[in-house]
Parts: structure tokens; C-alpha cells; sequence
């Protein structure tokens, strides 16, 4: 079921990346929520290999900074805990698509 009323808003600080067949995984630490609820302390956010500017964003910045990032509820249920979306997946099934990226 798709809402676009529910979102997130949080800082993350990204601790690795990897790579999958239609992107990149950055795994990342949770430092704040700020608006939402998120029970989960990492998360495994996609940007996918066509989102060249939040890709370039996240990639040119030090390991060192905190990244404030606010996530639109996209679908529940999903069935993987990676999916094809400028987002994440969190530990109860609920994708989540970026709708800004800032430097805190």
C-alpha cells in the first residue's frame, strides 16, 4: 500500500558501499531520527545506477559527514531487504524512497 503522508527524516553517516546489479549499497548508521519513526540502528539505502546526482552527492563528500536525509513511505511488505529504489528497505518489510539529501 503506497502513502505518500508517512516520511522519515534523519541523519545517517555512511560506514561502507558495495555494489549490485542496479546500483549502489551504502550500508549506514543511523545518528538521528529526527521526524518518524525508524527502530532500525543501520540500513542498507540504494542509490540506483540512473540517480547519477545523488550518487555523485554521496561519493564526493568525506567519510566523516553527516548526511540529513528525508525518506517518503513507499510500500510495505516488500520481498527482499534490498529493492530497486532510491531508498531502503527497514527490518519490518516497509520501503522507503529519498525525497531530499542535505549536509548537515
Amino acid at each position: 500500500m503506497k502513502s505518500q503522508k508517512e516520511d522519515i527524516i534523519c541523519t545517517i553517516k555512511i560506514l561502507s558501499k558495495s555494489m549490485n546489479g542496479y546500483g549502489t549499497i551504502y550500508d549506514c548508521k543511523i545518528i538521528d531520527v529526527i521526524k518518524g519513526e525508524l527502530p532500525d540502528k543501520t540500513i542498507s539505502m540504494t542509490i540506483l545506477e540512473s540517480s547519477f546526482k545523488k550518487y555523485k552527492f554521496l561519493d564526493e563528500k568525506p567519510p566523516s559527514t553527516i548526511y540529513y536525509i528525508t525518506f517518503l513511505k513507499n510500500n510495505e511488505k516488500e520481498p527482499y531487504p534490498v529493492m530497486p529504489i532510491d531508498g531502503f528497505v527497514d527490518s519490518n518489510g516497509t520501503s522507503w524512497v529519498i525525497s531530499e539529501m542535505k549536509i548537515e
